[in-house]
């Protein structure tokens, strides 16, 4: 007769995740959290030039991208531990995603008339999208179709009658 020995197997490693969040001082800090460990992996000061609130955060590889009320969005690479900050001439940001996709790192940027696709990389403007005014309520929820396709939104209509 053959006894068969059962070994428990080890379990397997906590999984990791991590984040990203700002202060209302416009310090930048990234943590890493292994089961019930958090760890501060980094902290950025903030920049000399913010003076407007932090209302989006979108994190693709080394890059972060903050999107501010008085619509400048700021690039972190994190991996040099510099920014660099452009105006997109909007208001407010209301989100901000990254395209799917190694590598590409263009970024949709939503306002509350319409959006803004950039290329994160090179801090230009690359298409426009801006909704007339009474036509739609609400703009919400950007997303891309595919890496290299334009982008799907959600919207709200707006029910006057006209």
């Amino acid at each position: 007769m053959v006894a068969l020995l059962s070994k428990k197997a080890p379990p397997p490693p906590p999984l990791r995740e991590n984040f990203v969040v700002t202060n209302k001082t416009g310090e930048l800090f990234h943590f890493s959290i292994a089961g019930n460990i958090v760890k501060e992996i980094s902290k950025i000061p903030p920049e000399t030039t913010m003076t407007k609130a932090v209302t989006a955060i979108a994190w693709k590889s080394d890059h972060v991208v903050l999107g501010r009320n008085d619509g400048n969005i700021s690039v972190w690479d994190l991996s040099q531990k510099e920014s660099r900050t452009v105006s997109t001439m909007r208001g407010s940001i209301k989100k901000i995603r990254f395209a799917p996709g190694k590598g590409n790192m263009k970024i949709i940027i939503l306002f509350e008339d319409g959006a803004d696709i950039w290329d994160a990389r090179r801090l230009r403007l690359v298409s426009t999208v801006i909704c007339p005014r009474g036509h739609f309520s609400k703009l919400k929820t950007p997303d891309w179709a595919s890496s290299d396709r334009p982008c799907d939104f959600d919207l709200e209509w707006n029910s006057r009658g006209h």
